[in-house]
């Protein structure tokens, strides 16, 4: 968290005479390149939609068409007015083992077999095909300080990054990539659509990628975070051990990581015949579990035992995502660097920064331990190896790091959530009775409609059971409404720095600068609230392009849950004071 500059941290004059003839990607690219799915613009979804229909209705034609040439339409006719509910098993298994069966498969025509055949490898050839003239097409370069990359096959594109927009560098190498000496190369832009405004290159080879690391070094002034680079030019800040690795991957809880984990798994197993087998009888083994027990002991069983082998998937693959991970400060560049089987090496400008993000389980706030992770325009909670900036530790190495990482730019940042618990801003009493009923409410009209859906049923009085989510959801839920009000809280202190701490199923605490946001809105559900409205507030995070639900109820002011600070349960007056003080900027 950074306050705003007057000027850019990247030379015009020097970004403009940087210069990167015109290259290809590696020929070894083009595996990750078949590998990864196009990008649904509107253009490939008005190309594909088309092209599905009508390979769906050619194999229907097809079907018909093998239909009628295999069997009379007397045949056809007795078939399609078939009684199939007098087909049981002894009378299927005279069907097979009669002699008849066999005459009509040698009757039919070869063609019956080879057409659809034809067919699924043919789509598969196309499909190859087009790919690899798409990447063949694809070229990169720098010219006149722009980073700029091309392709299109049946329409031609171009994507332009200005330089001196640039907020982040990274390099990557997978274990394969290492051995083929390649490299993954992503430079983002402070542009609110990230994936669209990023260079992102699958696989050049290293000299391409160190032309790069060069390009931008000189854009910079300062040595980035590549594979090459050493120590020298740049201070440590922090470093995370096996140990509180380990920690910190156990209490941390990414469900996101547990299922790609469980899939790669599950995947690589099919790999090896023996291990293929061991998968499949372990599967089976638990879905006829599963089918045979049906008390709630057994469910409760299957529940955990679930959950526990999330759990374990999801600490292998932090572990892989965040080992050996160094954090070092060159100038107002971050240089991150962390992975096992992905290495990755990141730069951030700091400058770019737009809030901090405090996060903690409830595991981890019994040990005072949280992650530490930062907003930048175009990135999103779904990129958590991008955002990253302190895998989870003890507060007190936060505290540190971050007065360390900021010292030149916002001073004393960390000493913000050292002062946290005392300096916070409660919430008034009259908030409370919308925290306790916030998840009672939803539950009523769902309750009402299981109710009304048993009794047209014609269930009876059995038709009440419909009232068990409100029954067993809502004292939880208003247990952990409770929770969520004591920890929400807020402070503006006289520096125009923002913090807001607020709770879903972990507590998260916000920082920024109030120069860093970009709009405010004050809320208010009248029906049930009263007098306590909700404050939003949103620095420029992640964005995208309006969608359809959008285009019918209008684009209103839509903010991500990585760039939202939000208080619930202000009074109104006092969430007033609060948007005027944030409104008023420095006297220069």
């Amino acid at each position: 968290m950074s306050a705003p500059g007057a000027g850019r941290f990247i030379d015009e004059q020097t970004a403009d005479a940087l210069d990167l003839p015109s290259q290809r990607l590696s020929k070894f690219s083009l595996f990750w390149y078949l590998k990864a799915l196009p990008e649904l613009t509107v253009g490939t979804i008005l190309t594909i939609v088309p092209l599905a229909i009508g390979t769906i209705f050619s194999l229907i034609l097809l079907i018909d068409w093998g239909v009628h040439r295999a069997f009379s339409q007397a045949q056809i006719e007795k078939a399609v007015n078939y009684d199939f509910d007098t087909i049981d098993d002894a009378k299927l298994q005279e069907w097979l083992d009669s002699p008849g069966l066999a005459d009509w498969i040698s009757g039919l025509s070869v063609w019956v077999f080879v057409i659809p055949i034809l067919v699924v490898v043919g789509l598969a050839l196309g499909w190859l095909i087009v790919r690899t003239l798409q990447w063949r097409r694809i070229r990169f370069g720098v010219q006149d300080g722009v980073i700029w990359m091309s392709g299109g096959l049946f329409t031609s594109w171009t994507r332009r990054l200005p330089i001196v927009h640039v907020q982040s560098v990274e390099f990557r190498s997978t274990l394969l990539q290492r051995l083929l000496t390649l490299r993954g190369v992503s430079i983002s832009s402070a542009a609110p659509e990230g994936k669209n405004a990023t260079i992102e290159l699958l696989a050049v080879r290293r000299r391409a990628a160190a032309e790069l690391a060069n390009t931008m070094q000189t854009a910079f002034g300062a040595v980035i975070a590549t594979p090459e680079s050493g120590d020298s030019s740049s201070v440590p800040i922090a470093s995370v051990g096996w140990k509180q690795l380990i920690i910190a991957a156990a209490n941390t809880f990414e469900v996101r990581f547990s299922i790609i984990s469980l899939y790669v798994f599950y995947k690589a197993l099919g790999k090896v015949s023996q291990l293929k087998g061991w998968r499949d009888q372990a599967i089976h083994g638990v879905t006829g579990f599963a089918k045979s027990h049906h008390d709630l002991a057994s469910i409760i069983l299957i529940v955990v035992g679930a959950l526990l082998f999330f759990w374990f998937f999801s600490i292998v693959i932090y572990i892989a995502t965040f080992a050996r991970f160094r954090l070092r400060r060159n100038g107002r560049l971050a240089l991150i660097e962390h992975g096992l089987l992905t290495r990755r090496w990141r730069t951030v400008l700091l400058p770019h920064v737009q809030a901090l993000s405090f996060i903690e389980s409830p595991p981890q706030q019994l040990v005072d331990d949280g992650s530490l992770r930062m907003t930048l325009p175009g990135t999103g909670r779904r990129q958590i190896e991008r955002t990253m900036l302190l895998p989870a530790v003890d507060r007190s190495v936060i505290i540190e790091v971050l007065n360390k990482l900021f010292a030149e730019l916002n001073p004393e940042t960390g000493n913000l959530l050292r002062a946290e618990a005392m300096q916070l801003e409660r919430l008034p009493p009259s908030a409370r009775r919308s925290y306790l009923l916030r998840w009672v409410w939803r539950l009523i009209p769902i309750s009402l409609l299981l109710v009304a859906v048993l009794a047209g049923a014609g269930m009876g009085v059995y038709a009440a059971l419909g009232l068990l989510p409100l029954v067993i959801l809502g004292p939880i839920g208003a247990v952990l409404g409770n929770w969520r009000f004591k920890d929400a809280g807020w402070m503006l202190d006289e520096r125009g720095r923002l913090m807001v701490r607020e709770r879903s199923f972990g507590r998260t605490t916000r920082l920024t600068r109030k120069e860093r946001l970009v709009w405010t809105r004050v809320s208010v559900l009248r029906l049930f609230s009263g007098k306590n409205v909700t404050f939003v507030a949103s620095v420029a995070g992640i964005g995208s392009r309006p969608g359809l639900l959008g285009r019918l109820i209008g684009y209103g002011l839509i903010a991500k849950g990585d760039s939202r600070l939000r208080v619930r349960g202000l009074l109104h007056d006092d969430a007033l004071v609060l948007v005027d003080r944030l409104a008023k900027r420095p006297d220069r």
